[in-house]
């Protein structure tokens, strides 16, 4: 149960929690409106026990009113079991907690950043920096092709769901 969510829609604030699973780590940003980033990291996970312990925390830090995480798709090669691990534990905290859960696609993710004149994952870790100063130490290097990707990116995956979701939510009210 959320005790804050009557205080959320009084004050006509509503909290958001964006989250980039990955196989060992997530990314995650807090967003009190949408332009109001909150917090923002990556958190290590070694099993999903761990990460199901990290996000209950996240939840009772921030109740949030809706979690917003990338849609998973079961025969996709980067969504291991791990993450489709999380694409059902994300659900059953949600219903433990009362908070809502949208899924967004990679396609609206690139919707959102065409939009912006955006072409790849460096130029929007730029983009999103340039919108919320606070990431701007964390934006990574440009990436050659043969490198992994960088340890900050899922934070700045994180906040383009949270962003996307928010530009989603306006154009369908517009």
């Amino acid at each position: 149960m959320n005790p804050f969510h009557d205080n959320a829609s009084a004050n006509g604030r509503e909290r958001i929690l964006a989250v980039d699973v990955r196989p060992r780590w997530f990314g995650f940003a807090v967003f009190g409106a949408p332009t109001q980033l909150l917090d923002f990291g990556v958190v290590g996970i070694a099993s999903v026990a761990r990460g199901e312990t990290c996000l209950i925390r996240l939840v009772k830090t921030y109740w949030p009113r809706l979690v917003v995480v990338r849609k998973t798709f079961p025969r996709a090669r980067r969504h291991r079991p791990g993450v489709r691990a999380y694409s059902r534990l994300i659900p059953r905290l949600s219903r433990r907690f009362s908070i809502q859960v949208e899924r967004l696609s990679d396609r609206q993710l690139r919707q959102y950043f065409k939009s912006q004149g955006v072409r790849n994952k460096d130029e929007a870790a730029a983009f999103l920096a340039r919108q919320f100063p606070a990431l701007s130490w964390r934006v990574p290097p440009p990436r050659k092709r043969w490198q992994h990707e960088h340890k900050n990116m899922p934070i700045f995956d994180a906040v383009a769901l949270g962003m996307a979701h928010s530009q989603s939510k306006n154009s369908a009210r517009a």
